[in-house]
């Protein structure tokens, strides 16, 4: 019996794979990971069933769009950490987690926890970081005592919140905002009393998967 040959099915299968990574990527880029499958498949071209047989569920293309992500984050915080002060490299860690999440809001929901299976990760490899960059500008002073390194992501995540992808003042907005909470973490006489802790690591952790 003639077998049918299986190059010409792999060859379709790659380029189905190639198209929808392709065009998840922007769409995630553009409306973060809530975009359905369906708007996925309409953009590539491609029916539902295609998209699946192409790149698993719908967990499995964030994981292959976003499994760097982590480690991108990671290896770019630890070149800030070798600023010359605590507070530059504080400033810079600020500036690069928050332009991360403006560039992209696959990316943006990705560091909060939101929609990938490297949530522990994330926190793990991330916050031992960002606890010594912060208690080393405490060390000189430059921030005020109550600072803490879960602070970072969440005031991040509220500027980045506010901008639009798509919109060329987004970044002028985000830089604005941006210098008033700089300017808000140094040191001031603490003449209005203490604000409220932190929530506890654990805590923290269940916040940014559930908010």
């Amino acid at each position: 019996m003639n077998q049918q040959p299986s190059k010409p099915l792999r060859r379709d299968a790659a380029e189905h794979r190639i198209k929808v990574l392709d065009e998840a990527r922007k769409l995630f880029a553009l409306k973060g990971l809530d975009v359905p499958i369906r708007e996925i498949a309409a953009a590539a071209g491609l029916g539902v069933g295609s998209v699946y047989r192409a790149v698993g569920s719908k967990q499995d293309l964030i994981d292959l769009l976003f499994g760097d992500v982590v480690d991108r984050a990671l290896s770019g915080l630890e070149r800030d950490e070798g600023a010359a002060t605590g507070w530059a490299a504080l400033v810079r860690a600020f500036r690069r987690v928050l332009e991360m999440q403006i560039a992209d809001r696959g990316v943006y929901a990705v560091l909060l926890g939101a929609g990938t299976t490297q949530t522990e990760r994330l926190s793990e490899s991330i916050a031992p970081v960002l606890s010594r960059m912060v208690d080393r500008a405490k060390a000189e002073g430059a921030v005020r005592a109550d600072l803490d390194a879960t602070d970072v992501p969440t005031l991040t995540r509220g500027i980045a919140a506010a901008t639009d992808p798509e919109s060329v003042l987004s970044r002028a907005v985000a830089e604005r905002h941006l210098a008033l909470l700089l300017k808000g973490l140094r040191p001031v006489p603490d003449d209005e009393g203490p604000v409220p802790p932190p929530l506890p690591s654990e805590r923290f952790t269940d916040w940014t998967s559930t908010a």
